[in-house]
């Protein structure tokens, strides 16, 4: 695609989430769906915290900046969006339903987070959709696809294609 659009490729350092030390609350962190001592999973399966991930976090990054650590991203795992069931083991189930903060999670919302963490860019997670997602312009609980969403679907994944080669077009150069 380079050499048949005579760009140079685009230097993937230009991204801060890889051109900086990232903080990450994926699975095998330590706050993953945990904020510390006292987090309990609950009887429903949801989580139940002693601490606020609000809370926490704030502290977690001023004592990385005492030691000297230059965090450039901060990454948010699936702990922090609502969905439509538990996370299962293995990492099945739990579909975004809203691709936001969870009040519960971050009562102030993703702004306020993102504030008290110093304004950096952030890393989103995203499992999958929910099939009730309230981004999904057709909330059918039956997966088998409609004629009409068949269609739908091949006219999206071709704008989409088409959308990825204008990116990249633009964005190498």
């Amino acid at each position: 695609m380079l050499a048949l659009s005579g760009k140079r490729r685009a230097d993937p350092y230009r991204d801060a989430t890889h051109a900086t030390i990232g903080y990450w609350t994926d699975n095998g962190g330590y706050y993953h769906y945990s904020t510390g001592n006292g987090t309990q999973q609950a009887a429903n399966g949801s989580y139940v915290y002693a601490r606020s991930y609000e809370q926490v976090l704030p502290e977690v990054k001023a004592s990385h900046d005492a030691a000297g650590v230059p965090f450039g991203h901060w990454q948010f795992d699936s702990w922090f969006y609502p969905k439509d069931g538990n996370v299962t083991g293995g990492g099945g189930g739990g579909g975004v339903t809203n691709w936001t903060a969870d009040p519960a999670i971050f009562p102030s919302g993703m702004a306020a987070i993102n504030k008290a963490l110093g304004g950096m860019p952030m890393v989103m997670h995203n499992r999958q959709w929910s099939p009730v997602s309230d981004s999904n312009p057709d909330p059918d609980p039956d997966p088998t696809p409609t004629p009409t969403q068949t269609q739908t679907q091949t006219q999206t994944q071709a704008q989409t294609q088409t959308l990825r080669l204008t990116l990249t077009r633009t964005s190498a150069g």
